[in-house]
């Protein structure tokens, strides 16, 4: 018995957003096996070294006690060892293939990606004075948030970072283009 239901045939936009999902998967792969590649030959150490200069001098302003000896903090009740996970550079990396599969002019790409990089930066900053509090005021709770809570609010934050972008740049720049 033949089905009555119509085919679905793709269209343009179907098309077009798959190719858009396969090159922001892509391009996700590729830049997480260069960061790989480049933290293990310790080529990004020197990020793992700022990030722990940034977060001693924001820690100690904070009011609590820090010692930072290369990328090792040490805080009240733990030791952490700042790596490349540490400085967000993942969570960049997935904004910034957001950004660059999707159709939108270089101007509103590198607005995004200027505003972005840094915004991502210093949440990821607030993130780990969180962390550092959290560590001197309840200790035992450390591992869910680093390895749970702050996993998740990163990742709502970069889909809320796109949807924005799209919103109010890439759209204003459709809608003035077509009103011209």
């Amino acid at each position: 018995m033949k089905s009555s239901k119509p085919k679905h045939k793709p269209t343009q936009n179907d098309k077009q957003f798959l190719l858009v999902g396969f090159l922001f998967c892509s391009s996700v792969i590729l830049l997480d096996i260069v960061v790989w590649y480049l933290g293990r030959k310790e080529y990004l150490a020197f990020l793992d070294i700022f990030l722990s200069y940034v977060m001693e001098g924001l820690i100690r302003l904070s009011g609590l006690h820090v010692v930072r000896d290369s990328n090792q903090i040490f805080l009240t009740n733990s030791l952490w060892i700042v790596t490349t996970e540490c400085t967000a550079i993942f969570i960049m990396l997935i904004y910034s293939s957001f950004i660059i599969v999707y159709p939108a002019t270089r101007k509103a790409k590198g607005m995004a990606v200027i505003a972005g990089i840094p915004f991502i930066f210093s949440i990821n900053c607030f993130r780990l004075l969180i962390m550092a509090w959290i560590d001197k005021i309840k200790p035992q709770y450390s591992e869910f948030f680093h390895n749970y809570l702050w996993q998740v609010v990163f990742i709502v934050m970069v889909v809320w970072m796109w949807l924005l972008w799209i919103d109010k740049v890439v759209n204003r720049e459709t809608k003035t283009s077509t009103t011209v």
